[in-house]
């Protein structure tokens, strides 16, 4: 059985369970596969890009996720660098997926349909996190905070920049939409003053005190989409931006 739960573009590369069998040797794995989903599965057709997420399920073991990748922004090294900063936050202790390697590498070159994309294969972890509670919020605030004080102490680096920025242009930061309902009469106004008032006074701290800050390589899209939660612990996948700052210094 063969679904597809999320399509992206417009041109669909058909993955064979030949060629699923063919890159799991590649990784040592002989398992039988029962079943496999595309998560995504798209060719973008201006830059002819390619993007391809499967979960592969088995008949004796747990589920893969298989990655193809041709994109342009992403090359091999990069996917590299990123496998290995993952593989090291699961040493020290993070929730996050092991990564499977060839000959030494996480990250190694396929052709398929006279096409060469990068492969990765790595365990599936579980579902992302549909809902976040004050107390789920508190311990993602908890995971971010390890994994910088671990990247920090193993002085790790990906030359790569986020797509996010804390004290710059951020798009899913939404606190002038807060804003526009705290000023609408929506939230109680002592409340809310008391909230705005103290999100300026620490933006403006961080910002102050930016540049002195060191920098090492992070997640970089911690979001529901790439989190879970197993009994009481919150694990996290999805490294394809993981990086350092994104833009320039805060003058």
């Amino acid at each position: 059985m063969v679904k597809c739960r999320k399509l992206i573009w417009s041109i669909y590369l058909k993955i064979k369970i030949e060629n699923l069998y063919e890159i799991l040797a590649l990784f040592n794995i002989t398992s039988t596969i029962s079943n496999f989903i595309y998560l995504i599965n798209g060719i973008n057709e201006k830059s002819s890009e390619i993007k391809i997420i499967m979960k592969v399920e088995f008949f004796n073991r747990s589920p893969l996720i298989v990655k193809l990748i041709k994109e342009n922004h992403h090359p091999n090294d990069l996917i590299e660098e990123q496998s290995i900063f993952s593989e090291y936050l699961r040493s020290q202790g993070v929730l996050t997926a092991k990564r499977y390697k060839k000959e030494g590498r996480y990250c190694i070159e396929y052709q398929i349909e006279n096409i060469y994309v990068d492969i990765t294969v790595e365990d599936y972890i579980g579902d992302e996190i549909k809902a976040i509670d004050f107390n789920l919020a508190y311990k993602i605030g908890d995971l971010l905070a390890k994994i910088h004080n671990i990247s920090e102490a193993g002085k790790c680096h990906i030359n790569n920049n986020t797509i996010f920025n804390l004290v710059g242009n951020n798009d899913v930061i939404s606190f002038k939409e807060f804003e526009e309902i705290g000023e609408s009469g929506k939230i109680d106004r002592e409340i809310f003053q008391l909230i705005r008032n103290t999100y300026y006074k620490k933006l403006e701290a961080i910002k102050m005190n930016w540049n002195k800050l060191p920098k090492y390589a992070t997640q970089g899209d911690i979001s529901i989409n790439n989190l879970i939660y197993i009994g009481e612990d919150v694990g996290i996948f999805d490294y394809n931006i993981a990086g350092k700052l994104s833009g320039t210094d805060i003058n």
